[in-house]
């Protein structure tokens, strides 16, 4: 799928053989082909056409998390955030992913409490470890719990110094101090 040739080969395939039993798996397949390449409007529209629920289980699954993506990287929150709650109650394989973007969207929706309750068993988790905290300080400092945003960023800027977000854990810090 992530090969440039993808997206002509399989368009082909179903030009050649329009009747295939395999059409639906292979709008699926065009549409993971243009998540690959960021063209996300074009993916959404191939996801919606094709019927995610008749493909095996993981595909599905792989499917419906690339959906999810999608609605998030084009800025629909709530659908993002249905589909990832249909995929979190239906796959453990996707538990920890979806759990985060479920958080992340409740953290842009100023639903803290929801999005604090997501991010803490996170935190321990290889993927999420570096992205987690700054979260939860942000959350913490927000809430105007100082001692504990400022506790989070000390261990974040002791584990992760370089950073992206060290700046602003040194505000959150300063703010906590303060």
């Amino acid at each position: 799928l992530k090969d440039k040739n993808s997206i002509p080969l399989l368009r082909n395939y179903l030009e050649k053989y329009p009747d295939t039993p395999y059409a639906n798996r292979i709008y699926a397949l065009l549409a993971a082909g243009y998540f690959y390449e960021e063209k996300y409007d074009e993916a959404l529209a191939l996801f919606n056409s094709a019927q995610l629920d008749l493909l095996g289980n993981e595909e599905r699954d792989d499917m419906t998390y690339l959906l999810a993506t999608c609605y998030l990287k084009t800025g629909n929150v709530k659908e993002a955030a249905i589909w990832f709650e249909t995929l979190k109650a239906s796959s453990k394989k996707y538990d920890n992913d979806c759990a985060y973007y479920i958080s992340y969207i409740r953290y842009t929706q100023k639903r803290y409490d929801e999005a604090l309750k997501g991010f803490l068993p996170l935190q321990d988790n290889p993927k999420y470890k570096a992205l987690v905290p700054y979260y939860i300080a942000e959350i913490y400092a927000i809430r105007k719990n100082y001692d504990k945003a400022e506790i989070v960023a000390q261990n974040y800027l002791s584990a992760y110094p370089q950073n992206e977000h060290a700046a602003e854990m040194y505000r959150i810090l300063g703010d906590a101090s303060y």
